[in-house]
Protein backbone atom coordinates (compact mmCIF):
# COMPACT_ATOMS: atom_id res chain seq x y z
CA UNK A 1 0.00 0.00 0.00
CA UNK A 2 1.80 3.73 -1.44
CA UNK A 3 0.44 6.16 1.57
CA UNK A 4 0.04 9.59 -0.46
CA UNK A 5 2.06 12.63 0.70
CA UNK A 6 0.90 16.22 -0.47
CA UNK A 7 2.54 17.49 -3.65
CA UNK A 8 2.90 20.50 -4.04
CA UNK A 9 0.91 22.55 -6.92
CA UNK A 10 2.25 24.11 -10.53
CA UNK A 11 1.62 26.44 -13.05
CA UNK A 12 0.22 25.97 -15.88
CA UNK A 13 -0.24 29.43 -17.20
CA UNK A 14 2.52 32.22 -18.29
CA UNK A 15 2.13 35.38 -16.98
CA UNK A 16 1.21 38.27 -19.32
CA UNK A 17 3.36 40.79 -18.53
CA UNK A 18 2.08 43.51 -20.91
CA UNK A 19 -0.67 46.03 -20.50
CA UNK A 20 -1.91 49.45 -22.15
CA UNK A 21 -3.24 52.27 -20.02
CA UNK A 22 -7.05 52.65 -19.82
CA UNK A 23 -7.70 49.09 -21.17
CA UNK A 24 -8.68 45.94 -19.44
CA UNK A 25 -5.66 43.45 -18.50
CA UNK A 26 -6.28 39.92 -18.25
CA UNK A 27 -4.72 36.96 -16.83
CA UNK A 28 -6.31 33.58 -16.35
CA UNK A 29 -4.72 31.88 -13.76
CA UNK A 30 -4.82 27.99 -14.05
CA UNK A 31 -2.22 26.12 -12.31
CA UNK A 32 -2.64 21.74 -11.87
CA UNK A 33 -1.43 19.60 -8.70
CA UNK A 34 -0.53 15.71 -8.92
CA UNK A 35 -2.85 15.04 -5.84
CA UNK A 36 -6.61 13.85 -7.10
CA UNK A 37 -8.74 16.32 -6.39
CA UNK A 38 -6.81 19.13 -4.61
CA UNK A 39 -8.57 22.35 -4.73
CA UNK A 40 -6.39 25.22 -5.74
CA UNK A 41 -6.23 28.73 -4.60
CA UNK A 42 -4.54 32.09 -6.23
CA UNK A 43 -3.70 34.43 -3.60
CA UNK A 44 -2.08 38.03 -4.67
CA UNK A 45 0.92 38.14 -2.83
CA UNK A 46 2.20 41.39 -4.06
CA UNK A 47 0.29 43.33 -7.10
CA UNK A 48 -0.26 47.16 -7.82
CA UNK A 49 -3.63 48.48 -6.23
CA UNK A 50 -5.90 48.26 -9.85
CA UNK A 51 -4.95 44.88 -10.16
CA UNK A 52 -7.07 42.32 -8.17
CA UNK A 53 -7.75 38.39 -8.28
CA UNK A 54 -11.39 37.46 -9.48
CA UNK A 55 -12.92 34.18 -8.70
CA UNK A 56 -15.82 33.09 -10.92
CA UNK A 57 -17.07 29.82 -11.64
CA UNK A 58 -13.81 28.40 -10.86
CA UNK A 59 -11.89 30.29 -13.28
CA UNK A 60 -9.68 32.71 -11.38
CA UNK A 61 -8.67 36.04 -13.21
CA UNK A 62 -5.92 38.86 -12.43
CA UNK A 63 -7.60 41.87 -14.08
CA UNK A 64 -7.59 45.58 -13.73
CA UNK A 65 -7.53 48.78 -15.81
CA UNK A 66 -4.62 50.94 -15.13
CA UNK A 67 -4.63 54.53 -15.46
CA UNK A 68 -2.11 57.05 -16.73
CA UNK A 69 -0.74 57.01 -13.01
CA UNK A 70 0.25 53.44 -12.75
CA UNK A 71 2.17 53.67 -16.26
CA UNK A 72 5.52 52.00 -15.68
CA UNK A 73 6.59 48.47 -14.40
CA UNK A 74 4.66 46.83 -11.52
CA UNK A 75 5.81 43.78 -9.67
CA UNK A 76 3.98 40.72 -9.06
CA UNK A 77 3.54 37.96 -7.15
CA UNK A 78 0.66 35.45 -7.22
CA UNK A 79 0.64 32.50 -4.83
CA UNK A 80 -0.43 29.09 -5.98
CA UNK A 81 -1.43 26.78 -2.80
CA UNK A 82 -3.50 23.74 -2.65
CA UNK A 83 -5.73 22.26 0.32
CA UNK A 84 -2.87 20.51 2.61
CA UNK A 85 -1.15 24.08 1.92
CA UNK A 86 1.76 23.60 -0.22
CA UNK A 87 2.40 26.35 -2.76
CA UNK A 88 4.16 28.26 -5.01
CA UNK A 89 4.57 31.71 -6.15
CA UNK A 90 4.74 33.05 -9.58
CA UNK A 91 6.70 36.50 -9.81
CA UNK A 92 6.46 38.68 -12.57
CA UNK A 93 6.54 42.32 -13.74
CA UNK A 94 3.81 43.90 -15.45
CA UNK A 95 4.37 46.95 -17.79
CA UNK A 96 1.82 49.48 -18.05
CA UNK A 97 2.33 51.32 -21.42
CA UNK A 98 1.35 55.13 -21.34
CA UNK A 99 -1.85 56.06 -23.95
CA UNK A 100 -1.75 59.86 -25.10
CA UNK A 101 -4.72 61.85 -23.38
CA UNK A 102 -6.44 64.80 -24.60
CA UNK A 103 -5.61 68.44 -23.30
CA UNK A 104 -7.98 69.55 -20.70
CA UNK A 105 -9.47 72.80 -19.96
CA UNK A 106 -8.98 73.80 -16.13
CA UNK A 107 -10.68 77.02 -16.22
CA UNK A 108 -14.34 78.16 -15.97
CA UNK A 109 -14.91 80.80 -19.33
CA UNK A 110 -16.24 84.42 -18.80
CA UNK A 111 -19.17 84.27 -20.13
CA UNK A 112 -19.89 87.77 -19.71
CA UNK A 113 -18.51 90.68 -21.28
CA UNK A 114 -19.55 94.25 -21.14
CA UNK A 115 -19.46 97.26 -24.06
CA UNK A 116 -16.19 99.57 -24.10
CA UNK A 117 -14.69 97.32 -21.33
CA UNK A 118 -12.05 94.92 -21.37
CA UNK A 119 -13.09 91.33 -21.53
CA UNK A 120 -9.75 88.65 -19.75
CA UNK A 121 -10.25 85.36 -19.37
CA UNK A 122 -7.39 83.65 -17.82
CA UNK A 123 -7.15 80.71 -20.03
CA UNK A 124 -5.54 77.29 -18.39
CA UNK A 125 -5.00 74.27 -19.46
CA UNK A 126 -3.57 70.75 -18.23
CA UNK A 127 -2.14 67.43 -20.02
CA UNK A 128 -1.20 64.76 -17.60
CA UNK A 129 1.30 63.41 -20.37
CA UNK A 130 2.63 66.87 -21.05
CA UNK A 131 3.93 69.79 -19.79
CA UNK A 132 1.34 72.72 -20.22
CA UNK A 133 3.93 74.91 -22.12
CA UNK A 134 3.74 72.17 -24.72
CA UNK A 135 0.12 72.45 -25.49
CA UNK A 136 -1.09 74.90 -28.31
CA UNK A 137 -4.48 76.75 -27.77
CA UNK A 138 -6.02 78.51 -30.48
CA UNK A 139 -8.56 80.79 -30.96
CA UNK A 140 -11.82 79.54 -32.91
CA UNK A 141 -14.72 81.41 -33.91
CA UNK A 142 -18.60 79.86 -34.10
CA UNK A 143 -21.64 80.32 -35.83
CA UNK A 144 -22.77 83.38 -33.61
CA UNK A 145 -21.10 86.85 -33.94
CA UNK A 146 -17.38 87.56 -34.81
CA UNK A 147 -14.59 86.91 -32.43
CA UNK A 148 -12.53 89.47 -34.20
CA UNK A 149 -12.54 92.08 -31.37
CA UNK A 150 -11.06 88.92 -29.07
CA UNK A 151 -7.25 87.93 -29.31
CA UNK A 152 -5.15 85.25 -27.42
CA UNK A 153 -2.21 86.47 -25.73
CA UNK A 154 0.78 83.99 -24.63
CA UNK A 155 3.38 85.87 -21.62
CA UNK A 156 6.59 85.03 -21.01
CA UNK A 157 5.30 82.79 -17.99
CA UNK A 158 3.50 80.81 -20.25
CA UNK A 159 -0.21 82.21 -19.15
CA UNK A 160 -2.84 82.30 -21.99
CA UNK A 161 -4.95 84.71 -22.31
CA UNK A 162 -8.12 85.61 -24.06
CA UNK A 163 -8.77 89.50 -24.31
CA UNK A 164 -10.60 92.23 -25.92
CA UNK A 165 -12.69 95.09 -25.94
CA UNK A 166 -16.34 94.78 -27.39
CA UNK A 167 -17.54 98.18 -28.90
CA UNK A 168 -21.10 98.79 -29.80
CA UNK A 169 -21.00 96.76 -32.77
CA UNK A 170 -19.66 93.71 -30.83
CA UNK A 171 -23.37 93.41 -28.63
CA UNK A 172 -25.15 90.16 -28.62
CA UNK A 173 -24.28 86.58 -28.30
CA UNK A 174 -20.50 85.62 -29.86
CA UNK A 175 -19.72 81.99 -29.85
CA UNK A 176 -16.32 81.50 -28.96
CA UNK A 177 -14.63 77.87 -29.44
CA UNK A 178 -10.49 77.63 -27.64
CA UNK A 179 -8.82 74.49 -28.90
CA UNK A 180 -6.27 72.80 -26.82
CA UNK A 181 -4.23 70.21 -28.66
CA UNK A 182 -0.95 68.57 -27.84
CA UNK A 183 0.40 67.23 -31.03
CA UNK A 184 -1.63 64.02 -31.29
CA UNK A 185 -5.07 65.28 -29.54
CA UNK A 186 -7.40 68.04 -29.23
CA UNK A 187 -10.44 69.34 -26.61
CA UNK A 188 -12.61 72.04 -27.96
Amino acid sequence: TVTNTNDAPFWTSVAIENATEDEAYVYVLTGDDVDVNDNLHFTAVTAPDWLTIQADAGVFTLSGVPTNDDVGDHNVVIELKDAAGASVNQSFTVTVENTNDAPTFTSAPMVAATEDVEYVYAVQVEDIDLPAANIDVTLHGGAVGSTDWLALEVDAAGQITLRGTPTNSEVGDHEVQLRANDGQASTV
